[in-house]
Order: structure tokens, then C-alpha cells, then sequence
């Protein structure tokens, strides 16, 4: 058993990738040998993720897009067995990333050894949607952003997945110069019988803002790695709002390597039902790094009697020059006081909860077709 069926992966790359063909043969060699991840006993590194539940999928059909082209320069739509793309993006079959390597993760690999590479390095304000609406299915991406120096892009990957059993996995890689500034979203809103995994890694010299919302999938593993280089920033916001048996871990690590960085990120994570939810990360500082600061909180909300949730934001500090280093971490469940006082104010209680959960994982910059999507998510729960 295993991801996806290997005999029809091998053929794949061997029938459809003359570019490149000896490395994707190796990427899906080290796929095949290579481990899910290595146990240890820190809670960043747990296993938290069922590894097994992708191993057990042996998938038979897997996305190989073709691709088309759209006037709109900036729309990206993945849709089982096409790519749909604006006239200013490119798109080729080579399985090269300067950020990336093809031995990052096992999954990594895998995707990397079956995907087209998508990139772009024009301003604007882009939007992908990555569709999958078939049983058993896999659909890999490759997607690379470079932003030039005094360049701003903003950028919003939205997967949808509601077909049993299939996996969608983004790989995205993200370089930004000097003075360049980057908005990025990625957002998950899938079926509770689908799975996810998402590899996401930055070099950053100038501005980064990034914020991940996972809801959905009897598995969802999604895992951000950030490296900040001298003066740079990253304001970074990672949510998982679990249901039914949902089942989600975001991963979020951010190393500074450069003089005078900057970095400041928030985690959250509501668990209802039989959902487990994991948000967890370490901000490391490096000797290197001196005159920087970092900030991570964690903080979960639990709504179900057998709900579980782990919040583990973790600091690491290799300088004693720094601006400021903190971190913290709560899971609680609903404030009674917040309740009763609310109450006091005309609403019953069901609104009062429904308000303060609202208020907890909804977000200011959220686009509106998000923050539509957590109001019909919410409100099919009751509140």
C-alpha cells in the first residue's frame, strides 16, 4: 500500500515528463524509501499527523493537467484534470525550485516527481482555486512566487476538496527580495472524508503576511517554514477550526538567520465534536540574528466533550542580543463570565456562544468569501 499506486506513478512520469525525467524519477525513488517524519519527543515535532491514512490510500488516479489559457491574467484554476491560467503566468514541466529540494518530506517528493511547475513574479492581486471532484484522486501542485525587489503581490490558494478519499497537495515555495511584499492566504475548505497535505517554505528579505484557515478532511497536515533574512518581516496567523471528526495539524516554524528581523505570529484553533486540532511551532532565533525579535501565541477554543486540541508555540534563542523573544500558549473552553455578561445584554446563550466563537476565528483582513464560508460553518453547528 501506499499513496498512490506506483506502477501507474512510474508510468506517468515515464509517458508525460521528458523534461526533467531523471530527476522526478528520482524525487518518486526517495518517496518510496524515505520516512514520513523522524518521532522525537518535542511537542513541534510530535506525530501528531496519522501518517497512516495517507499511506493507506494507494491511489489510481492521479491529476496530470492539461493546461489552458484565460485572458484573466491573474486566475489560477486547478480542476482535476485541467489548469486554467492568466496569459502572464508560467507554467512548464520543469521540476527544479530554489527553495525547495526533492528530499524535504516524503510527501514532498511525491508531489514534486508528478506536478507541473507553476510560477509567478508580476505585481497583482492573483487567486488560485484548486478543485478536486473525483473519488480517489490525487492532485499535486508546484507553485513558486517570486517577488522582485519593490514588488508587492497578494495571493489567495483556496483548496476544495469534497471527493471521498482523494488528496490534494500543494507544494509552495516563496522568495522575496528586497523591498518586496508578499500577502498570502491559503485557505482549506474540504469534505470530512478528504485529505490535505500543504509544504510551504519562504525566503524572505523583505515583507511577508501569511495566513493559513484549515477546515475539513479526515486528515489535513499543513506545514509552513519560514526563513528571515537581515531587516526582514513576517507577520504570520495559522487557524484550524475542526468539526465532526476532523482531523488537522498546522505546523508553522520561522528561523532568523538575518540582523534586525522581525517576526510575529498568531495560532488558533477551535475543536467541536470528535475533532482534534493541532496548532504548534517554534520561532528560533539564530547566533546570527542578533537585534531581533519574535512573538508566537497559541491559544484554542474546545466546544465538544470529546474534543482534543494541542496548542505548542515554542521559542528557540541563540543570541543574548535580542529586542524581544516571547511566547504562550492556552486551551480553554467557553468563559462562563463572557457568557452571563453577554446574557445580561439581551442574547441567549446559544447567540452569546455564537459571538464569542465568531469573534475568536474570524479575522479583519479575512476575504469575505471566508469569512462567508465560517458564518455557514458556524451556523450549521447551531450557533
Amino acid at each position: 500500500m501506499g499513496v498512490v499506486d506506483i506502477q501507474i506513478a512510474k508510468k506517468i512520469i515515464a509517458d508525460n515528463f521528458a523534461e526533467d525525467k531523471d530527476e522526478r524519477e528520482k524525487a518518486f525513488s526517495i518517496y518510496l524509501t524515505k520516512p514520513y517524519q523522524t518521532i522525537h519527543d518535542s511537542p513541534t515535532i510530535k506525530y501528531y499527523t496519522d501518517w497512516n491514512l495517507y499511506d493507506s490510500l494507494n491511489i489510481n488516479n492521479i491529476s496530470l493537467q492539461k493546461v489552458y489559457r484565460t485572458e484573466d491574467k491573474y486566475l489560477i484554476n486547478i480542476k482535476d484534470d485541467d489548469i486554467i491560467i492568466g496569459k502572464d503566468v508560467n507554467v512548464d514541466d520543469n521540476i527544479k525550485d530554489g527553495i525547495l529540494n526533492i528530499d524535504e518530506h516524503k510527501l514532498v517528493s511525491l508531489s514534486l516527481s508528478l506536478s507541473r511547475r507553476i510560477t509567478i513574479k508580476e505585481s497583482g492581486q492573483y487567486y488560485i482555486k484548486h478543485t478536486i471532484t473525483k473519488p480517489n484522486y490525487f492532485s499535486p501542485s508546484h507553485l513558486i512566487i517570486e517577488v522582485p525587489k519593490d514588488i508587492e503581490i497578494k495571493l489567495i490558494y483556496e483548496v476544495s476538496n469534497f471527493a471521498d478519499n482523494s488528496l490534494v497537495s500543494p507544494l509552495i515555495s516563496i522568495n522575496i527580495e528586497e523591498g518586496g511584499k508578499l500577502d498570502f492566504q491559503f485557505i482549506n475548505l474540504s469534505g470530512n472524508n478528504s485529505l490535505l497535505f500543504s509544504y510551504i517554505k519562504a525566503n524572505i528579505k523583505g515583507k511577508l503576511d501569511s495566513s493559513i484557515f484549515v477546515n475539513g478532511a479526515k486528515m489535513a497536515h499543513v506545514e509552513f517554514i519560514t526563513k528571515l533574512w537581515e531587516n526582514s518581516i513576517s507577520n504570520f496567523s495559522s487557524r484550524a477550526l475542526g468539526t465532526y471528526n476532523n482531523r488537522i495539524d498546522i505546523v508553522n516554524n520561522v528561523i532568523h538567520l538575518g540582523e534586525r528581523s522581525s517576526s510575529n505570529g498568531n495560532m488558533k484553533a477551535i475543536s467541536n465534536d470528535q475533532a482534534f486540532t493541532v496548532v504548534r511551532g517554534t520561532a528560533s532565533i539564530n547566533e546570527t540574528a542578533i537585534d531581533s525579535s519574535t512573538s508566537i501565541i497559541g491559544r484554542s477554543l474546545i466546544l465538544g466533550k470529546e474534543a482534543k486540541a494541542v496548542v505548542s508555540p515554542m521559542l528557540e534563542v541563540k543570541t543574548g542580543r535580542v529586542v524581544m523573544a516571547k511566547h504562550s500558549a492556552s486551551i480553554t473552553r467557553i468563559d462562563e463570565n463572557q457568557i452571563f455578561y453577554l446574557q445580561s445584554r439581551g442574547f441567549n446563550k446559544k447567540e452569546a456562544e455564537g459571538l464569542i466563537i465568531r469573534g475568536f476565528i474570524i479575522e479583519e483582513q479575512d476575504p469575505e468569501g471566508l469569512k462567508n464560508k465560517i458564518e455557514e460553518i458556524l451556523t450549521s453547528l447551531g450557533y
